[in-house]
């Protein structure tokens, strides 16, 4: 669980080719989705596993979806990689 101030890494899908499916989506939106989906995953990243709908709807055990008015971005948490100092 987050705490209040910590902000979340969101890490985004590359495929072997080294294209980002939710980059090439973002590219593509125009008018009001171009600006509420950056906001959307500005939320996300401040917000992580506390943000509850309208914004993040859980679809399946483990899997999320970012909601906006007309966008829609699934999503999963993993486990942090920490590394010793």
């Amino acid at each position: 669980m987050s705490t209040p101030g910590e902000r979340w890494t969101i890490d985004r899908l590359s495929l072997n080719t080294g294209e980002s499916p939710v980059q090439t989506f973002l590219a593509s939106l125009v008018d009001r989705n171009r600006v509420e989906a950056p906001a959307l995953l500005r939320r996300l990243e401040g917000h992580g596993n506390r943000l509850r709908p309208p914004q993040s709807k859980p679809l399946d055990e483990g899997l999320f979806e970012l909601r906006g008015h007309q966008v829609r971005i699934f999503y999963v948490f993993r486990p942090s990689c920490s590394t010793g100092s």
